[in-house]
């Protein structure tokens, strides 16, 4: 793992509450109900098929629940950080209006 991709793993971590599980970053969002947990997973479509990077997604009623890891290099890359930080922004600016 090079030294950039750690510095920012430890940020992600550190700072926006992600957490790395059997080599996975993961991190659990919370919301108002499962219409909103769908309409936010809708919101980040088009950068998850823009990017050809498709986290792994479990959706519990108001919870959902975001893996990232790229299976094809069998490690966590560029394209996991940068799709939770993507991820990250869009949460912090989501609204249920």
């Amino acid at each position: 793992m090079s030294k950039d991709i750690k510095l920012q793993m430890e940020h992600l971590i550190e700072r926006h509450h992600w957490l790395l599980q059997d080599g996975k970053l993961h991190k659990q969002f919370r919301f108002k109900n499962f219409e909103y947990v769908m309409y936010f997973v809708n919101k980040l479509l088009p950068k998850i098929n823009e990017s050809d990077h498709h986290p792994k997604m479990i959706i519990n009623f108001n919870s959902l629940v975001i893996e990232l890891f790229s299976f094809d290099e069998n490690r966590i890359t560029q394209k996991d950080l940068d799709m939770a930080s993507y991820i990250d922004i869009k949460f912090n600016n989501f609204s249920y209006e």
